[in-house]
């Protein structure tokens, strides 16, 4: 598919996601083919005004329907984005992007902060529909319960495909958390995944988290080439 090309679609199903963020499903319009990972620029008009924000594309490419998942800032785009029903329909433009799950790497580790998750999502369910046989650990970090988005799916990931592995840490837990706690720091690393020779690593959220795993890293002596970054803003 021409990277360029715009489709208009139709929204099948708002899904909420968490406390903070929300997925929208759309019809799959035919040819739009994409790598698990990929992108897009959405755009919505709403009440007179066109409204466009690049978007992760949440879904696999395995499933028939295209999904984008937002966090909710308060901006205009993400309320328009929370608005939208059944029926509705908007631009997509693409599909763009390099951060994406490629055959060859080898075994991989996913870090993810937040909303950063999406791309993530993607890459997992197609590792597991696509029977891959790339051991996967997924080290994903959010500030609290609410926060996080795709838990329930992640799990239900990991009982599917015993390659894949999941590793969930809050940083202001509140008092009914019962899990792992802190930030996804060199330790943290280093205890989850003590074998990370020959290891492919996807690291996707807020740039100063993805500018600490990348230096702790480097620390680490993983090659730079071995180290794949996406970068939310916003958040």
């Amino acid at each position: 598919m021409d990277a360029a090309q715009e489709h208009r679609v139709r929204v099948l199903e708002v899904i909420p996601r968490g406390a903070r963020a929300v997925s929208a499903r759309f019809e799959r319009p035919e040819g739009f083919s994409y790598l698990a990972g990929q992108w897009a620029f959405a755009t919505i008009e709403r009440n007179g005004e066109v409204l466009t924000r690049h978007l992760t594309l949440s879904s696999s490419p395995t499933e028939p329907f295209l999904e984008m998942t937002k966090g909710m800032t308060g901006h205009p785009f993400a309320e328009a984005f929370r608005a939208l029903a059944p029926g509705d329909e908007l631009r997509l433009r693409g599909p763009l992007g390099r951060f994406t799950l490629r055959d060859g790497d080898g075994d991989a580790v996913f870090v993810s902060g937040g909303i950063g998750i999406t791309p993530l999502r993607s890459m997992a369910r197609f590792a597991a529909d696509t029977r891959l046989p790339t051991r996967i650990t997924l080290l994903y970090s959010a500030r609290t319960q609410d926060d996080l988005v795709f838990l329930g799916e992640l799990e239900a990931i990991r009982r599917e495909n015993p390659q894949f592995a999941v590793c969930v840490t809050l940083t202001r837990p509140g008092p009914g958390w019962e899990g792992r706690t802190g930030r996804i720091d060199r330790a943290f690393i280093e205890r989850k995944v003590p074998d990370i020779r020959g290891r492919s690593f996807y690291a996707s959220g807020p740039p100063a988290m993805i500018d600490a795993i990348c230096a702790a890293l480097a620390e680490m002596g993983v090659p730079g080439e071995q180290v794949r970054r996406e970068v939310f803003t916003g958040y």
